[in-house]
């Protein structure tokens, strides 16, 4: 796997964990529920998009 996919990829498990965790204490509409809903968009958006710029280049 290409090592920006990797670091990415521990970039989407950091948020996605931290995310959970905030949905046990907080409403989903809370502010930084939100805006770590937001970072984990856009961070996704930039895996698939190094994910197809790795796969043409291969």
């Amino acid at each position: 796997m290409n090592i920006k996919l990797q670091i990415i990829t521990k970039e989407l498990e950091s948020l996605r964990t931290i995310l959970h965790f905030l949905l046990d204490f907080k409403k989903p509409t809370d502010k930084m529920v939100v805006s770590c809903s937001q970072q984990l968009d856009e961070i996704i958006v930039k895996y698939q998009k190094v994910k197809a710029t790795s796969e043409k280049v291969a």
